[in-house]
């Protein structure tokens, strides 16, 4: 990945992530112009290191030596915007729960999956028997014997 695509990969993530509202959000908190920023971004203008740098300094989660060369990953595994998330011992409880629930209603599925299969090929195979009883030629020759 090169240093231009690193950076707009990671632009693109603080707006995803609703850190900045726009390209244009971000190039005002930078203290560029949209234009500006633009130019940048499209190869126009040459990616200083000052650029980066001020970049990188947009979110406290991101690795400052992941925008300069690529080593690592993009965000810090040491921030506490990425690492954890603060909850109460109810909620956490609930949401493993939930979890549980969910992943016993997959294994439902996935049995059911194969019931409605195999009544399927059931009801196909009985769909290709003949209904009824067979007949015999000599049993036709019979009846219209009788008459």
């Amino acid at each position: 990945m090169t240093e231009l695509q690193r950076i707009t990969k990671y632009i693109d993530w603080l707006i995803f992530e609703r850190k900045v509202k726009s390209r244009r959000d971000l190039a005002d908190k930078m203290g560029y112009t949209e234009s500006s920023l633009s130019q940048i971004l499209n190869g126009k203008v040459t990616l200083s290191i000052k650029f980066i740098k001020k970049l990188s300094k947009t979110n406290s989660a991101v690795s400052e030596e992941w925008l300069l060369t690529g080593e690592g990953d993009m965000l810090k595994t040491d921030s506490k915007e990425v690492s954890s998330i603060e909850m109460p011992k109810e909620v956490f409880d609930r949401i493993t729960q939930l979890i549980d629930t969910v992943c016993s209603q997959q294994s439902t599925i996935v049995d059911l999956t194969s019931m409605v299969k195999e009544q399927s090929q059931t009801i196909n195979s009985l769909s290709k028997q003949p209904k009824g009883g067979t007949a015999q030629v000599g049993d036709i020759a019979k009846c219209a014997d009788a008459k």
